[in-house]
């Protein structure tokens, strides 16, 4: 999913990020710097906003430092930023909380889960395609007996918390794992995308992706658990 699709969401709904949140502005023109979002909340105070579609690095603290500098002064210290990104790991967590800053976590799948309630058809093909994706690739790389980079444990995680993410990842491949066999048995049984998307009641640009992941066969282990699986449901 773009940045800029991520930007669209956020801006048009705010109140994924907060409550009673006014946008006043996207890609705000300062000092030949754009900031993603500017917003302000309940109380009247500013807030900035640093969008990524993606996991929230270092150089992201250094950027929304740089933008708060233009809008702080001594007569008005209210103003407040906040990264936002997919995924914030733990050590920036604990960074964030540390000097003041606001940050938030909103992985793809939130975001499908809020835009479906909304009925928002739009939106909700982009970031399902982008669910789909992380799907299929976190399937193949479990079968492959390889955790998927998005989700694995780094160094500085303790073995209580390493022990628990995996615990989670299984949960979450067992759910997607369910999803993509269910597509696989019904492609076998001669069901095309749109059968198996209202038999599954899943989005059909997320059952294309499934489809186009099976018959594309990336996954040679992949390839061999389906067909075991199809033999045995005989």
């Amino acid at each position: 999913m773009k940045e800029s699709v991520f930007e669209d969401i956020i801006a048009k709904y705010p109140e994924v990020i907060e409550d009673a949140l006014k946008l006043l502005g996207r890609q705000v023109n300062v000092e030949g710097k754009r900031i993603d979002l500017l917003l302000e909340d309940k109380h009247g105070q500013k807030l900035i906003i640093e969008l990524k579609a993606g996991t929230i690095v270092r150089k992201d603290i250094a950027q929304i430092m740089d933008y708060e500098g233009y809008f702080v002064s001594r007569y008005d210290p209210t103003v407040r930023v906040m990264l936002v990104g997919y995924r914030v790991p733990r050590n920036l967590q604990r960074v964030f909380d540390h000097h003041g800053i606001e940050w938030k976590e909103i992985p793809p799948r939130r975001l499908e889960s809020f835009l479906n309630e909304k009925g928002d058809k739009d939106l909700l093909r982009f970031v399902s395609e982008e669910v789909a994706e992380n799907d299929t690739a976190e399937y193949g790389s479990e079968k492959e007996g390889t955790a998927s980079p998005k989700s694995g444990s780094t160094k500085t995680r303790t073995t209580a918390q390493s022990a628990k993410d995996t615990r989670q990842r299984r949960v979450d491949f067992s759910r997607k794992e369910g999803k993509i066999v269910q597509t696989a048995y019904l492609m076998r049984s001669g069901y095309d995308a749109a059968q198996i998307a209202a038999k599954l009641n899943i989005p059909l640009n997320k059952i294309k992706l499934y489809v186009g992941f099976l018959k594309n066969n990336r996954h040679p282990s992949v390839v061999e658990f389906f067909r075991g699986s199809a033999d045995s449901g005989r």
